[in-house]
């Protein structure tokens, strides 16, 4: 479960989160080595307000479908603006904890972007999103950081997310 304190601090950070986030050349670099294609069923945890949109939809078409997860209901509301469901019907935008979210059915792809050291208790995450896969499914995690930087980042950031760390690849699946 996440924090009714993380919660509000993401909240309140949604109108000019945008602004924050990295430059989207950034993203397109490490976003290219994830195998997505037409037709994929795509779960975005941890989607904010919508910065893989652009570079899933394309790859995905208008036969895929997309789920937009995060617990911000306002990074969802801001994800909507920017992404009107009756343009874009193949979005669904889900406002919910990852742990308590139930899908309809599995995803051919999970991602997790710049999102997992904001989970509490990683390794049931980890878990979670590895147990809604299609079978052959694949579940990305990634950053446009390395992890130093990211825990450096936290821990000056603000003290809701200054323990928000993001461990080493060996140690989550123990």
């Amino acid at each position: 479960m996440t924090s009714i304190l993380k919660r509000d601090f993401f909240n309140d950070l949604a109108e000019s989160w945008d602004e924050e986030e990295r430059e989207q050349t950034l993203l397109d670099t490490p976003f290219q080595l994830i195998p997505v294609q037409r037709g994929m069923t795509v779960l975005d945890v941890g989607s904010g307000t919508g910065a893989l949109i652009p570079l899933i939809l394309p790859r995905i078409g208008p036969q895929g479908v997309l789920y937009e997860l995060d617990f911000a209901e306002k990074m969802i509301a801001r994800a909507k603006e920017k992404f009107p469901p009756e343009l874009y019907p193949q979005i669904h935008f889900v406002v919910e904890d990852l742990l308590n979210f139930l899908p309809l059915f599995p995803f051919d792809l999970v991602l997790c972007y710049s999102t997992f050291p904001h989970f509490e208790e990683k390794q049931l995450a980890l878990k979670k999103m590895a147990s809604m896969l299609e079978e052959g499914g694949l579940l990305v995690i990634f950053h446009t950081s390395g992890r130093k930087e990211i825990n450096a980042f936290h821990r000056r950031a603000h003290p809701v997310v200054a323990r928000d760390l993001l461990p080493e690849a060996e140690t989550i699946g123990r």
